[in-house]
């Protein structure tokens, strides 16, 4: 979830124990995962599969918000950040020694070129975890294959609730 999707006022789980198991398994099916940046700000996640299998994860962030001492990139799995000339060159820099990958677009991260470059390097399957920007930006994309999951929800004076 990110600020877009989420609702702002009142603090949600992502979902149910059953989904955060079918997310886990997801993870394990694909060789990437892909999420924004203001879901890693908001979530600080590893987003790696529970059964230590080693997938790229692969940060949308084209300012470079996320801190370097995040959970995303204090695992071992392998990273990659897209960024854009607004990206701090001395953060860039320090990315790089630290081992993470960096993908440099020009203007905004352009999601098709970036599935085009890890559809180079193999990448078959990813999960886009989120959030709202990065998603639309996906659906935007021609010549892939989407499925998709939602949660269904109820709202009450106690908040949002996902699942039984």
């Amino acid at each position: 979830m990110d600020g877009k999707i989420a609702n702002p006022y009142v603090r949600t789980r992502f979902t149910c124990r059953y989904d955060l198991e079918r997310l886990f398994k997801a993870r394990d099916e694909v060789d990437a995962t892909i999420v924004g940046a203001q879901t890693v700000i908001d979530v600080d996640g590893t987003y790696t599969p529970k059964s230590g299998k080693q997938i790229l994860r692969v940060l949308i962030d084209g300012a470079f918000r996320v801190p370097l001492e995040s959970k995303f990139f204090a695992s071992p799995a392998p990273a990659l950040v897209a960024v854009t000339e607004k990206a701090p060159r001395s953060k860039i820099e320090l990315a790089k020694k630290a081992g993470i990958e960096v993908m440099e677009f020009n203007g905004q991260v352009d999601i098709e070129a970036l599935l085009g470059k890890l559809g180079e390097r193999g990448i078959r399957k990813v999960l886009v975890e989120g959030g709202g920007v990065v998603f639309s930006q996906l659906l935007s994309t021609r010549g892939h294959s989407y499925r998709t999951s939602t949660y269904p929800s109820r709202s009450s004076s106690t908040g949002v609730h996902y699942c039984p």
